[in-house]
């Protein structure tokens, strides 16, 4: 499928047509799976069996379109109010900037970012793939949909000055200790049960995982960061010797490599884990343009990430992860020809898609071995484990 294709397909079935949710609160994700079957080698024919599973659960738009023309965006800022107005406003910028799709992400992102844990990491990653097959309506639509569920960390005093002065990746655990460290806090998940089935949280209309993060985020802000500064990230002096957009892309990478760790190796198919993955790909996507330039807020978005990510493992119950799982394979390179051919054989779940496809780029993108291993041990479970919620 060339561009040209692919962009008329996303056009043809993008939220003018179906509402970036239904039943409620469930995301449309129709855009990620399109684009994810074309990156995976999909034609055509099979990417329009795809939509023609998956599009009878959406919602038509018509009920949804208010205050489409509205001018002041800035109140709207995590309403989950207004979608089609924000669509417009954002392609009104869009059109300020001569169409320019770098030129918009950069200069709306970088506001957009301290949110970007709403809706379950949907408004980025639906941005992130919008921004991979250039489409200029899914881009809008992205940023549209962070703005509309945008969801910040909430720090003391103290808190915000350490996650504006202390640099992300120095801290004495790697991630599989942090990550211990964290399921150990018996205290704080109990802490977040009970508030996500608070009166204040069950009258929201939005799911149990985002309840949850929401708990974490509005009130126990600063233990999220305590645990992110406690991370290590492997080579931080090298990575300090690289220019600042290298810097970037560099913690950008160890950033979906994690994922993809936490993903593969917890002892069940967690659904909101594997988000981690695809929210860490559509970052990888889009911020090189967004704050590739900055050493300050590249500093700043590794460390909202890395507190979406071990937030997202604690509204999940803390599965444990197991090493073990690494020893489980060895490596081979045609394994991924049958996982893919796996996964685009029927009509699945369109995470499903998606993981495949950002694992096995990021497998043909890295000579190390380990996180080869951990690709394909993703790629595996995803086609062939059932979810759990």
């Amino acid at each position: 499928m060339n561009s040209t294709q692919l962009a008329s397909i996303l056009l043809r079935n993008s939220t003018n047509r179906y509402y970036i949710v239904y039943q409620g609160y469930l995301v449309n994700h129709l855009s990620h799976g399109i684009v994810a079957l074309s990156r995976l080698g999909a034609n055509c024919e099979r990417i329009e069996r795809f939509i023609e599973w998956y599009t009878p659960r959406l919602e038509q738009p018509e009920k949804f379109r208010d205050e489409e023309n509205m001018k002041n965006i800035t109140e709207l800022l995590g309403k989950r109010q207004s979608f089609y107005g924000l669509v417009n406003a954002y392609k009104g910028e869009l059109d300020k900037r001569d169409g320019s799709l770098e030129k918009l992400i950069a200069d709306k992102f970088p506001s957009l970012f301290p949110g970007l844990l709403g809706a379950a990491l949907h408004g980025l990653i639906h941005l992130g793939y919008g921004y991979a097959a250039k489409s200029a309506q899914v881009v809008c639509e992205g940023l549209a949909y962070m703005h509309y569920s945008y969801l910040p960390i909430k720090l003391s005093t103290a808190g915000g000055s350490r996650f504006t002065e202390e640099e992300i990746g120095r801290g004495p655990y790697n991630v599989l200790d942090a990550v211990a460290m964290v399921r150990d806090n018996v205290k704080l998940r109990d802490f977040m049960k009970m508030k996500a089935h608070s009166e204040e949280f069950l009258n929201m209309n939005i799911g149990d995982f985002s309840r949850k993060a929401m708990s974490l985020f509005t009130f126990r802000g600063d233990d999220i960061l305590d645990f992110s500064l406690s991370v290590q990230i492997p080579s931080t002096d090298q990575i300090e010797q690289l220019d600042v957009e290298f810097q970037c892309r560099a913690l950008l990478r160890w950033l979906l490599e994690t994922a993809v760790a936490v993903y593969a190796l917890a002892d069940i198919h967690d659904f909101f884990l594997l988000h981690g993955v695809t929210a860490a790909w559509s970052l990888l996507q889009v911020a090189p343009v967004a704050v590739g330039h900055s050493k300050q807020l590249t500093q700043d978005l590794v460390k909202t990430f890395l507190c979406a990510l071990l937030t997202t493992y604690i509204a999940q119950d803390c599965p444990p992860l197991s090493i073990e799982r690494l020893k489980l394979l060895s490596y081979k390179e045609d394994a991924w020809t049958t996982v893919i051919e796996a996964a685009l054989a029927d009509d699945k779940d369109e995470h499903i898609y998606k993981l495949v496809q950002v694992c096995h780029e990021l497998a043909n993108d890295t000579d190390d071995q380990n996180v080869k291993k951990l690709c394909l041990i993703a790629g595996i479970r995803a086609i062939s484990e059932t979810f759990v919620f």
